[in-house]
């Protein structure tokens, strides 16, 4: 601080740049300091509280434009951008991957994995307490408890480092990747992408594609948040209506987030047709499908109108992009395996006076699903228990949800997802996030149709802690999650169609964009509000997992037309001569 002060003094670059490596050197600090943690929420709170560093760069960076080299103004902008997202998401992959390589039976796992369900359980059940006293018995007989069950887990991985060391690799060795292997990416798949940082004071993007870079300071926290709560008001409003005024309110928000958020690189997107993005803070929350890419001059609401970015663009989105290169197994089949859960019956919460009525379209979703699926198994009424998804889930490719569920931008952890409850469970039919950490999962994709499934408590440097990045955490390579509450009749078409077009061997953010736009050549006016059907995006690397047999039919084909031009030339020549 007091070099920088120094520089806006006199001027001089130099002070400028010893500034950013007093900076470069504080955050290597902070790093290793947070990778020598073990307890996730530890790591999170850590990362929040000394999120201001990340700024810092980002503004030093942005000052320094006219004193230090471009190449590595970029370079560096994208290298803390990357420090600062999803860390531990990105090393849970990482390790996800390592253990698959063991076996998914190794005891040791097992154990760890146990260990840190309860871990978790506890966490919950302390962070319950605290709502009602903070000074009891049982409080700190809870706490005792997180502290003997972390004495066990540093035991069990000991063990596992000694016994399987590359399991660990990633722990204190955390690589971001460099602007060239995303641009290596970004070209085979005619990609761009835009990762975003929220400070406290500014945002910050960079896009990146092909050949290009371009590093952004966008504007003001405070502004942008205004714009995009004004939007969020919309999309999370159940209610449409032929309302002129909210038709505008709309229309005008959108366009003025597209001004913001994709304007500055729009010379990156010249003949591209694919978007990634990389949110962050409250641009998390924001479907970028339904950004305007015109503002419309309408005397009339007119929703199937609007230049939706949809439009223009498939898009994707992703934690960072670390996670988007990582080397893990691109598993393909011809023949996917699901596992899909259906929300049956009526349902009172035990920690609220809530109910939870049956799912109207969630048997019909399922039905449709097994018009879809030769490999699958299909939960429903009694069967779709809590219990029933924990024993099965880890045995299939894709796994779908059509359940209740809750985000919770509040508390730790309380991000739910809601199942049947048989009479004297052993589970109580409420999946919190926190369970799906202690759950190893192997699925290739997980399609949660269930409202609010991609909300959770926002924590700097990790994002959102939601039910679908515990998805993630447990192994997921992709998922499909809402962002609010989901349309029952159109989720059905949405999902129908997401499915078809999956199957025909689309990667996943095509065949989403295909799905909606094909909702859209079916809308009216009234019914194209973006609140009816653009709640689900698509998280994760997004490369097609389903292997159809288009190409061996072509092979087979080819074989045959060689053989009968054989054959039938071994009988034109092989004729007798009259």
């Amino acid at each position: 601080s007091a070099l920088k002060k120094k520089f806006l003094i006199k001027g001089d670059g130099s002070l400028l740049g010893q500034s950013m490596h007093c900076l470069r050197l504080a955050e290597r600090l902070i790093s290793l300091q947070r990778n020598a943690l073990d307890l996730e929420n530890a790591k999170w709170a850590f990362l929040d509280e000394k999120f201001d560093l990340y700024e810092n760069i980002l503004l030093t960076l942005h000052e320094g434009e006219n004193f230090f080299q471009k190449d590595s103004i970029d370079q560096l902008a994208f290298q803390y951008l990357e420090q600062s997202k999803a860390r531990s998401l990105a090393d849970a992959l990482t390790q996800a991957e390592f253990s698959k390589q063991i076996t998914a039976q190794d005891s040791l796992f097992r154990l760890l994995s146990e260990l840190k369900r309860q871990l978790f359980s506890t966490q919950d059940l302390i962070n319950r307490e605290l709502r009602v006293s903070t000074g009891s018995q049982k409080l700190s007989e809870l706490r005792e408890n997180v502290v003997q069950l972390d004495r066990k887990i540093q035991r069990c991985k000991l063990t596992i480092e000694e016994k399987h060391p590359r399991y660990f690799k990633g722990k204190y060795g955390y690589q971001n990747p460099s602007i060239s292997e995303v641009q290596d990416v970004l070209r085979r798949k005619n990609q761009v992408l835009i990762e975003f940082f929220w400070g406290n004071e500014s945002v910050y993007a960079i896009g990146i594609g092909g050949d290009q870079v371009v590093f952004r300071k966008i504007g003001p926290v405070d502004s942008i948040a205004r714009v995009v709560a004004n939007l969020l008001s919309h999309l999370h409003d159940e209610q449409s209506t032929m309302s002129l005024e909210n038709f505008d309110l709309f229309s005008s928000n959108a366009f003025k987030l597209y001004k913001i958020l994709i304007d500055p690189f729009s010379a990156l997107l010249t003949n591209k047709n694919r978007l990634q993005i990389i949110p962050d803070g409250l641009i998390s929350q924001v479907p970028f499908e339904v950004l305007l890419e015109e503002k419309p001059n309408l005397s009339q609401v007119n929703y199937l109108s609007l230049k939706y970015l949809i439009k223009s663009y498939s898009i994707g989105y992703a934690y960072s992009s670390s996670m988007l290169i990582q080397k893990v197994s691109q598993r393909r089949t011809a023949d996917p395996s699901i596992l899909a859960v259906g929300f049956a019956g009526v349902k009172t919460l035990s920690n609220s006076n809530l109910e939870l009525k049956d799912i109207e379209g969630a048997e019909q979703e399922l039905n449709a699903l097994k018009t879809r699926f030769q490999n699958g198994k299909f939960l429903t009424e009694g069967n779709a228990t809590e219990l029933n998804f924990k024993s099965m889930a880890p045995d299939f490719d894709i796994i779908h949800l059509a359940v209740h569920g809750m985000g919770d931008v509040q508390n730790d952890f309380a991000a739910s997802m809601y199942f049947t409850s048989p009479v004297n469970a052993t589970e109580d039919g409420e999946l919190h996030a926190y369970e799906l950490y202690g759950l190893k999962l192997n699925a290739l994709m997980a399609v949660l149709s269930s409202c609010e499934s991609g909300l959770g408590k926002g924590y700097k440097g990790e994002g959102m802690i939601s039910m679908a990045s515990a998805f993630t955490y447990s192994g997921c390579q992709n998922t499909l999650m809402s962002l609010w509450k989901v349309n029952d009749q159109a989720s059905i078409k949405l999902i129908d169609n997401f499915y078809g077009y999956f199957l025909e061997g689309e990667p996943i953010d095509d065949a989403l964009r295909k799905s909606k736009l094909s909702y859209l050549d079916t809308a009216d006016e009234l019914t194209a509000d973006p609140k009816i059907w653009a709640t689900l995006v698509a998280y994760g690397s997004l490369d097609g997992i389903h292997k159809n047999d288009k190409s061996k039919i072509l092979v087979a084909t080819s074989v045959v037309i060689a053989l009968a031009i054989l054959f039938l030339s071994f009988k034109y020549f092989n004729r007798p001569v009259s």
